[in-house]
């Protein structure tokens, strides 16, 4: 199976020993193990190391704060504030409009009992009853009532203060002027 049979001593495992691949060791001594003393000078030296290193990691763990994160959480905290003044407003306009309604449903309501209050005190029935029997009046007789046919349109005409002319004469003057139009 192998090209060269003298590597392989009766098993398929290679045989270390006689290709000189195993070193010797000393009686006692682990494979891979290290005597003691190059030990203290191996771990002497990664101390060291790690001393220097840690003193440059500490030099290089040292930053600064970029500007821009300063002005970004900056920015973000200004924006912050204004959505929260902004639920404060929110809740007062809020309120402000439930109160507002509340008073426009109790004003209508008021409204409604004063219309029904304003037309029980204008009932038609009630006042002729009144004025017949109280004021004595009673209704036409059909003699008395007459009617009058103009072919001219009805005028109206509004006095002023200074127009007004409580004499005999200003009255008669303002007749004639209405029967000339």
């Amino acid at each position: 199976m192998y090209a060269n049979s003298r590597a392989v001593a009766g098993t398929s495992a290679y045989d270390l020993e006689r290709i000189g691949a195993i070193p010797e060791l000393p009686y006692g001594a682990r494979p891979g193990a290290i005597p003691r003393e190059e030990e203290r000078v191996r771990v002497k030296e990664r101390e060291a190391v790690r001393t220097r290193t840690r003193t440059r990691v500490r030099a290089d763990r040292r930053q600064g704060i970029a500007p821009a994160a300063v002005l970004g959480y900056l920015g973000v905290g200004f924006l912050m504030v204004l959505v929260l003044l902004s639920y404060v407003q929110l809740t007062t306009v809020s309120t402000e409009a439930v109160r507002l309604e509340s008073e426009l449903t109790s004003l209508q309501q008021e409204g409604a009992t004063l219309a029904v209050a304003h037309e029980s005190a204008f009932n038609l029935v009630e006042i002729e009853a009144y004025a017949k029997g109280v004021l004595g009046m009673m209704e036409p007789a059909t003699g008395q009532i007459y009617f009058i046919e103009s072919s001219q349109t009805d005028q109206a005409v509004i006095l002023t203060p200074e127009a007004a002319d409580d004499s005999l004469l200003g009255a008669v003057r303002d007749f004639l002027l209405l029967l000339q139009e």
